[in-house]
């Protein structure tokens, strides 16, 4: 009698137990809800702020440039570029252009007028909707070959400033250059391809002021 309940016993927690694999392995699958998770799962934010080629031709490999708006881990590649050295010098396929011309507004303060200020938050939304960004949207900049560093670090200061969480701005360090020194192509197309988003800047919540001092 003894052995037959022990027996009955262990029959019993075996059901239990594979029933319980079974749920677990489920929920695992499915990221414990009704869909599976895996395809939205956010992986670009955890990489560190510079990132390098071979770093940011995976994330390409994987979908994630451009990627359709919704899509959590979406990247966009920003290349701050005068028109001249979009076409003749080349960019990353799928990247945008952020024109130079575009880092800011004439502002006075303190003497005399000053030219080289924050856009302000209208110039902003302009910028960001016609290039793709919204909230989802993890931003590399990149750089023209042969330019200056100055303009990865105006695009990086007027996102900052304007809300933009640190960890969805991504520096493509040495840019354009390094992408083919990496034995990647650069595309000499002329056309800034892009679907334009309603994101704004006022949906980021906190202006990051503290980034810059005023001349005043």
């Amino acid at each position: 009698m003894l052995q037959r309940l022990m027996s009955r016993r262990s029959f019993l927690l075996g059901i239990v137990g594979v029933v319980m694999s079974t749920m677990l392995t489920l929920w695992g699958c499915g990221g414990g809800g009704g869909t599976s998770s895996y395809s939205q799962s956010v992986t670009t934010t955890s990489a560190p702020a510079i990132i390098d080629a071979v770093t940011l031709k995976k994330w390409i490999d994987e979908g994630k440039l451009n990627a359709p708006f919704g899509t959590k881990d979406r990247v966009v590649v920003v290349s701050p570029s005068t028109t001249a050295d979009w076409t003749n010098k080349g960019h990353i396929p799928g990247a945008v252009r952020w024109d130079t011309n575009e880092f800011a507004m004439t502002r006075v303060e303190g003497l005399a007028a000053a030219g080289n200020m924050m856009p302000t938050g209208s110039m902003m939304d302009a910028i960001i909707q016609r290039l793709g960004i919204d909230s989802n949207t993890t931003i590399v900049v990149s750089l023209p070959k042969n330019s200056t560093l100055y303009y990865q670090s105006l695009v990086y200061l007027d996102l900052r400033y304007w809300g933009f969480a640190r960890n969805r701005i991504k520096i493509l360090n040495a840019g354009d250059d390094a992408w083919e020194v990496a034995g990647y192509s650069l595309s000499q197309d002329a056309t800034d391809k892009y679907t334009a988003s309603t994101y704004s800047v006022a949906q980021n919540g906190t202006l990051k002021d503290v980034v810059r001092y005023s001349i005043g």
